[in-house]
């Protein structure tokens, strides 16, 4: 979905809730739309740096087990 698109429907959604009186904790906002689409990197050397962290699986089996539990759960 082209990410206009996406900020239009947020708008119309936040809108539509706050006509309504609804309340939604998982509803679709402007917010949610610029995080999605606007790139992430994360890393933990700064962890591994200062509090001498060391993760208790591997990057590569902990996106293998959570494409296992994805695949289970359909």
């Amino acid at each position: 979905m082209p990410a206009p698109l996406a900020q239009a429907a947020a708008a119309t959604s936040e809108r539509v809730l706050r006509l309504t009186g609804l309340t939604r904790t998982h509803a679709l906002s402007r917010f949610l739309v610029a995080e999605l689409v606007h790139p992430h990197w994360f890393s933990i050397e700064a962890a591994r740096r200062d509090l001498r962290f060391e993760p208790p699986i591997t990057l590569e089996a902990g996106i293998s087990e959570l494409t296992g539990a994805a695949r289970t759960e359909g």
